[in-house]
């Protein structure tokens, strides 16, 4: 008769962590572990989306009409053409996907806004210049007697602002005129849908001025300054204009690119971090500001006080991946984006960074999303399955790195025996691990090849795969960088990762390395 003999085997407990939350610099690194979600430190050229899952942003590839220039501002025309603003060293120029372009439209270092009213685009440049507009085939001035700095269309009228000599108006073109402001309306004329003009400067209390504008709601008309907001109710019938009293908007606005529209709600960044004018959801009537960044609030401080001119920070809503971005342009022409991404809804904000392209605004149109970069234009791929699109892409290299995991244990430390990965895609994972201390235990390589293409990764149907690596370290707490390889593009997806950790610890040697 043999013998049976018991193997014994060291019981361990499953560290997990999954749910990601985005970068949340809200607390301290060494105090961000949470129990039941897993905040980041960073997250670079990646996004996370409601299940919390890191997704790697796409790939792009250049639009080969814009060629190699400096786009400083992107507006759709239509549907398949596409305008923009690209600087040199003497002036700003502005140029079509046909390269209808007038290379001296602007003086060097001018702000562009842009909007369309009556099928046409408008241009406008800050510092009492000339705005113009593109009417299918050329650019022409749009000569109205004044030149403003910015515009937004509402109700049938283009509201113009930022005016040399009348910085607290707001005028407003006749209904359906793009070519008819207060300064070309008769004397005699009493048509309630003539040109008309608003006037703030009784009304903000300060010698502040009207930063930018923005619509919503089909009849609000948001009237920024450095400081505060004021929404007004507009009508085709100038007489029936009133500012809303139920409005309490005490956070002002950078600049003429910084609002835009997100799912029926305005947000706006302002010195402090993005907002968003929503209805208050005591009474449905009382609109009030509410912030979407406080996660992040630091390093958005951080970005705006390293722009040179704030005023040139944009932002632009990506509809289809629900992806609000902001862009900061910067002296070296090594720009950084700010994404949010919504699909978990507003009040679960999700936030990420981007080097990619190094993007300096962007915007979108049924379905197409085009960024305007220091080299160009470029376009999200995969947007439009009946267009052959370029093979050469490029894709920014995703960086997550968490904050110091301690297990939910903070105090003693651990003995770890193997760590999980539970990804899709088609990449390579460099995974580097440190100690509390900040000394590296390990570096490891993990090819991922769960998924088959960008649709199926991305897809509501659960595709994982986990790889089991060894981990045999003592630590007391830990922190991983991952990374793609620098070149790869190719698809990935984190969906969670875990560590293995001994539980019949020696106490003694809590303080051993």
């Amino acid at each position: 008769m043999s013998d049976v003999v018991a193997i014994q085997t060291v019981p361990v407990r499953p560290a997990y962590y999954a749910d990601f939350q985005g970068i949340d610099r809200s607390l301290e690194r060494i105090a961000a572990e949470m129990r039941n979600s897993t905040p980041l430190w960073d997250c670079w050229n990646a996004t996370c989306d409601w299940r919390g899952t890191i997704n790697r942003e796409p790939a792009y590839y250049h639009v080969t009409e814009s060629g190699d220039v400096k786009v400083r501002t992107v507006k759709f025309i239509n549907f398949e053409r596409i305008a923009w603003a690209e600087e040199n060293d003497t002036f700003v120029a502005l140029n079509t996907d046909r390269q209808e372009i007038v290379p001296e439209a602007f003086l060097g270092g001018t702000r562009v806004n842009m909007t369309v009213f009556q099928g046409q685009l408008v241009a406008f440049g800050n510092g009492g210049q000339t705005p113009y507009k593109f009417t299918g085939n050329a650019w022409n001035f749009l000569d109205i007697g004044i030149q403003p700095s910015m515009g937004v269309v509402l109700q049938n009228r283009l509201f113009v602002a930022g005016i040399k000599g009348k910085p607290t108006e707001v005028q407003a073109s006749r209904v359906n005129n793009i070519d008819t402001f207060p300064g070309q309306e008769p004397a005699d004329t009493s048509e309630v849908t003539k040109a008309a003009f608003i006037d703030i400067k009784n009304l903000i209390g300060t010698a502040d001025e009207v930063t930018a504008l923005g619509a919503f709601e089909l009849n609000r008309l948001a009237i920024f300054t450095n400081d505060q907001a004021l929404i007004y109710v507009v009508d085709p019938d100038f007489s029936k204009w009133q500012v809303d009293q139920r409005a309490n908007i005490r956070i002002g606005c950078l600049g003429p690119n910084a609002v835009v529209n997100v799912e029926g709600e305005l947000f706006y960044c302002s010195r402090h971090g993005v907002h968003a004018i929503s209805r208050s959801d005591a009474n449905g009537l009382t609109l009030m500001s509410m912030s979407m960044s406080l996660k992040i609030e630091k390093l958005y401080r951080q970005l705006v006080k390293e722009t040179p001119d704030r005023a040139y920070i944009s932002c632009a809503y990506d509809q289809d991946d629900q992806l609000f971005h902001v862009f900061f342009p910067r002296a070296n022409e090594q720009h950084i984006r700010l994404t949010l991404d919504l699909s978990s809804g507003f009040e679960n904000p999700r936030w990420t960074a981007s080097d990619s392209l190094w993007a300096t605004c962007g915007d979108t149109l049924a379905g197409r999303f085009i960024y305007g970069t220091r080299g160009g234009l470029y376009e999200v791929a995969g947007r439009k399955p009946d267009y052959a699109e370029p093979a050469d892409r490029v894709r920014g290299q995703m960086r997550v790195v968490t904050p110091i995991l301690w297990h939910r244990d903070p105090d003693n430390t651990k003995q770890s025996v193997k760590m999980r990965l539970i990804a899709a895609g088609q990449t390579r994972l460099v995974i580097r691990a440190f100690n509390e201390q900040n000394v590296e235990l390990t570096t490891i390589a993990v090819d991922v090849e769960a998924g088959d293409a960008l649709g199926d990764i991305r897809s509501d149907v659960p595709l994982t795969k986990s790889f089991e690596l060894p981990f045999p370290y003592r630590y007391r707490g830990v922190w991983l960088s991952i990374e793609t390889d620098e070149g790869d593009i190719g698809d990935c997806r984190i969906i969670a990762f875990s560590f293995d950790v001994r539980q019949n610890q020696d106490a003694g040697a809590a303080g051993r390395r």
